[in-house]
C-alpha cells in the first residue's frame, strides 16, 4: 500500500507517491506565481492551488490504477500563516501571503495595546506582519465589507483540504502561526479571537497533526481519477514535517533548532525566556543558507555568542554539515 504526499510550497506544488517503507516513487509538480501590487504586499490566487492540486493528483492517479487499488491516504502539508477570507467555499479575497509587510501599523498597535511580552506568553510568537491575526485586522480596518462577510480565515493547507473533502479543518502546527491560539492549551484563545473580534466558528476546526480531516469528495474524484472516500491527513506544517525528517520525533535525539525567519524548535527549550536561550542550547541549528559569515550576521551577533562550543550548522537546502 501506498499514500500520497501533498506539498504546497511558495512557488509551486508536489505530490509525490510514498511506500509503507518509505519509498519515493512518482511524483508531480508544477509552479505557481505570486503577485505584488504594491509595494510590501504579497498575494497569490487561491483558486491556483485547487487548479495545481488536480493537476498534480491527476497526473499520478493513473499509477493506482494501473496496479487497481487506491492510495491508502493523502498527506497534505504546506506553507504557513497566509490568510484566504472565505464565504460559501469560495475565497473572497486573494491570498494574503506570509510574506507580505502591509500589516506593519496593526502589529505596532498590537504591541502597544498588548505588549510584546503578554502576545509572546500565550502564543510563543513575537509580534509580526508574518502572522494571521494581524492580517484579520488589517481586513478589518481596510476592507471591511470582505471582513464582515467572511465565513472563515483559513490557512493555505486549510483550503486544499477544504478542496478534497469540504470540511473546513487546521492543525495545530498550522494554528501556531496565526497568533490565534494558545501555546499552552492548543486551542483558539479567545483573548485572542476578541483582539480580532471573530469568534471560533469563524475558524476551521483545530485537530492535532496527523488527523484525518476528511475524505475526498466524489466531486474531487472526478477531477483528479483519485477514489472518493480516500482519506485526507493534516500531515503539519513544512517546517514541523522538515524537523521530523531530520530525526526530531526519536526520544533522545540531540537538542536541535532551525532558523528561518523567527521560527525555532528545541527539544530541551519549551519555554525559552530568548532566542539567546534556544541558541546557547542547542547542538544543532539549521539554515536555508550556506552557512557563511554573512549568514551569521543575519541573526545577530549576540545570539552567535551565546552558541555552546561545537555548535554544528547543518544548511537545509543541501542537507549536509556545513561547518
Amino acid at each position: 500500500m501506498s499514500l500520497i504526499s501533498l506539498d504546497i510550497g511558495t512557488s509551486g506544488m508536489r505530490a509525490v507517491i510514498y511506500g509503507k517503507n518509505g519509498h519515493k516513487g512518482k511524483s508531480a509538480y508544477y509552479e505557481y506565481y505570486t503577485y505584488f501590487p504594491q509595494e510590501g504586499y504579497v498575494e497569490q490566487d487561491p483558486e491556483t492551488w485547487r487548479d495545481t492540486a488536480i493537476k498534480c493528483l491527476k497526473d499520478i492517479a493513473h499509477v493506482f490504477k494501473d496496479f487497481g487499488e487506491a492510495p491508502e491516504a493523502i498527506t497534505v502539508t504546506s506553507q504557513r500563516s497566509s490568510l484566504i477570507p472565505m464565504k460559501d467555499g469560495k475565497p473572497l479575497h486573494p491570498a494574503i501571503m506570509w510574506q507580505d509587510k502591509r500589516t506593519l501599523p496593526q502589529c505596532a498597535k498590537l504591541i502597544e495595546d498588548y505588549t510584546l511580552e503578554g502576545l509572546y506568553r500565550l502564543t510563543g510568537l513575537r509580534t509580526n506582519p508574518y502572522f494571521v491575526l494581524p492580517k484579520i485586522l488589517w481586513l478589518r480596518e481596510n476592507k471591511p465589507e470582505i471582513y464582515h462577510a467572511t465565513e472563515k480565515f483559513i490557512g493555505v493547507q486549510d483550503y486544499v483540504v477544504y478542496c478534497l473533502t469540504g470540511e473546513y479543518k487546521t492543525d495545530c502546527s498550522q494554528a501556531c502561526r496565526t497568533m490565534l491560539m494558545n501555546i499552552e492549551t492548543f486551542e483558539w484563545e479567545p483573548e485572542l479571537l476578541e483582539i480580532a473580534g471573530i469568534t471560533e466558528d469563524r475558524l476551521p476546526e483545530l485537530l492535532p497533526p496527523g488527523s484525518i480531516a476528511g475524505t475526498v469528495t466524489q466531486e474531487m474524484s472526478e477531477l483528479t481519477g483519485i477514489d472518493a472516500g480516500v482519506p485526507v491527513i493534516l500531515a503539519g506544517g513544512d517546517q514541523q514535517n522538515a524537523a521530523v525528517a531530520l530525526g526530531m520525533n526519536v526520544i533522545g535525539c540531540d537538542p536541535y533548532l532551525t532558523v528561518e525567519g523567527a521560527w525555532g524548535l528545541s527539544t530541551k527549550v519549551k519555554k525559552a525566556a530568548s532566542y539567546e536561550e534556544i541558541f546557547a542550547k542547542s547542538d544543532y541549528i539549521s539554515v536555508h543558507v550556506p552557512a557563511t559569515k554573512e549568514t551569521k550576521d543575519m541573526f545577530c551577533e549576540a545570539s552567535f555568542a551565546q552558541m555552546k562550543d561545537g555548535v554544528r550548522i547543518i544548511n537545509l537546502s543541501r542537507s549536509e554539515l556545513v561547518n
